[in-house]
């Protein structure tokens, strides 16, 4: 009889420890099994092979068809939670995918057709960057400017690492941005690269998992859960973006992206590289300690045209004579900027119609009853939203306080801005992308191709729209209510504002006519 220590993905286990069981047959570290707990079958992985212990043991049911979880990720598990104060077992459900031991068929994941973009060759200095990633393994902050090619560096660092037969992470902060990036990427590779995330069906995520764990050096690019992918021989990991709050994780286990990187990159002994023309100022500030490891891209690739910035003050109020939010500057700019065959995108980062609704008769405000925070309101849906825990009431037509029927609307979301444009542009083909579309067709990643080929004329959403799109036909950005966010009770609203205004501004003047 042997006996192993398994590590078991059960969320009501609430301890840091492996749990011990018997089998007969010799199983390996990071064998997939099935367990019994609490009368109940639950999965998990071997951790390691023990002596027998001088209690009794349960045996292991079921030994689950699936290759070997590398062990890197058992040990990063193991850190995970003891790190964030997290139960191990809700750690070790990162590691195994869903519906491990159901039976499917052998279907071959299908890869992405090659790019039909020609590739790039680096240029100077971008050479000098990959020689000094090169030359010594390690993390590095890679500050580049918008359109300096970062992409492109991460790309050779690529081509090194599958040379010396090693796999390689991308990680995206968007679902949306996938499609670039695989794009780009697929200029310079023909084979295993796989694209993971959250959107997929549970039958690809478990096709995708096998595939990841059989390939020799892939390159997988995805969202944060990417971490976790079943690589044999990582060699690099890359955190495009790596500034952006969407590396964390804010449901359990709560974790930050960069530094489950950066400890993976140490179990591994591999290159980390973070890359970002606004980077956070903590990352900064580690890197500043380590001699070396912050290597900056001050010039664009391409010449590109002076971007020129214009501010409008909303107190100005003879500047918004057609509409309350966009003022005749910028509708000016956009009617000219159509008319010359070019996009514009308008950045605001609020959902919604309203962001608030208020009696004028006594002040009452639509409030959360669990979070305490305005209601957004959705014109479409006739809904009050809450954007944090999704609570959701009816409109009301009278105050709940004071019966009075003075409700009004305050505040203005993405929906609000397209009406406004719709009505301002009739013509104008105009498209909405934030978290609230629902249709796959609609989102981001879906509609990539048609965005690059200029099919879009007036492009409306939030942050999404602000991380590292590379659009063509681009002309023109106007970032609406800019300042809102620096009023957020956030001690880093003034960097996030900071960071979002110059992200989206960098999206225009990156193309020569």
């Amino acid at each position: 009889m042997n006996f192993y220590e398994v590590a078991v993905a059960d969320r009501g286990l609430k301890t840091h420890q492996t749990l011990t069981y018997s089998c007969q047959d010799v199983l390996k570290v990071g064998q997939a099994v099935q367990v019994p707990l609490r009368n109940r079958a639950k999965n998990g992985v071997v951790a390691a092979e023990v002596k027998e212990p001088k209690y009794k043991t349960k045996p292991i049911a079921t030994i689950l068809p699936l290759p070997l979880i590398p062990e890197h990720l058992i040990k990063l598990a193991l850190c995970l939670a003891e790190h964030y104060a997290v139960d191990l077992g809700t750690c070790v459900g990162l590691l195994i995918p869903n519906g491990a031991n159901k039976k499917r068929r052998g279907d071959s994941v299908e890869q992405k057709p090659r790019s039909t973009k020609s590739a790039v060759e680096l240029n100077e200095h971008q050479k000098k960057i990959v020689e000094a990633i090169e030359a010594s393994p390690g993390s590095y902050l890679l500050r580049g400017v918008t359109g300096s090619g970062k992409t492109r560096v991460y790309i050779e660092l690529a081509k090194k690492a599958r040379r010396n037969k090693q796999a390689t992470i991308i990680l995206v902060p968007e679902i949306g941005l996938t499609s670039q990036m695989v794009d780009e990427v697929m200029q310079y590779f023909t084979d295993e690269v796989f694209v993971i995330h959250s959107n997929q069906t549970e039958a690809d995520r478990h096709k995708l998992w096998v595939a990841i764990s059989e390939a020799k050096a892939p390159i997988v690019i995805g969202p944060r859960s990417a971490l976790f992918s079943p690589i044999k021989n990582l060699g690099l990991i890359v955190i495009d973006e790596e500034h952006e709050t969407s590396y964390k994780q804010d449901v359990s286990p709560k974790y930050h992206a960069v530094r489950v990187a950066s400890k993976l990159r140490q179990l591994v002994n591999g290159t980390l590289v973070l890359g970002s023309a606004t980077p956070n100022i903590e990352d900064y500030f580690r890197a500043e300690q380590h001699d070396g490891s912050i290597l900056e891209m001050t010039q664009p690739v391409q010449k590109q045209h002076k971007t020129e910035v214009e501010l409008v003050d909303i107190k100005q109020r003879d500047r918004f004579t057609s509409n309350t939010w966009l003022s005749d500057p910028l509708l000016g700019a956009m009617k000219q900027t159509i008319a010359d065959g070019k996009q514009a995108i308008l950045f605001h980062n609020r959902r919604g119609s309203s962001t608030s609704v208020v009696c004028q008769n006594c002040g009452w405000v639509s409030m959360c009853p669990n979070c305490e925070l305005p209601l957004t309101h959705h014109a479409d849906w006739r809904k009050l939203v809450c954007h944090v825990c999704n609570h959701r009431e009816n409109i009301q037509s009278v105050c709940p306080d004071c019966k009075s029927s003075e409700l009004v609307y305050r505040g203005a979301g993405t929906k609000e801005i397209v009406v406004a444009a719709q009505k301002l542009f009739p013509d104008a083909r105009i498209e909405r992308f934030d978290s609230d579309i629902t249709a796959k067709a609609d989102k981001l990643e879906e509609r990539y191709e048609s965005l690059v080929k200029g099919d879009v004329d007036i492009i409306i959403g939030t942050q999404m729209i602000a991380k590292g799109l590379d659009l063509p036909k681009l002309g023109l950005v106007g970032v609406v209510l800019a300042d809102t966010s620096l009023y957020l009770p956030d001690y880093s609203s003034n960097e996030r504002t900071y960071q979002l205004i110059t992200q989206v501004v960098g999206r225009s003047g990156r193309h020569q006519d």
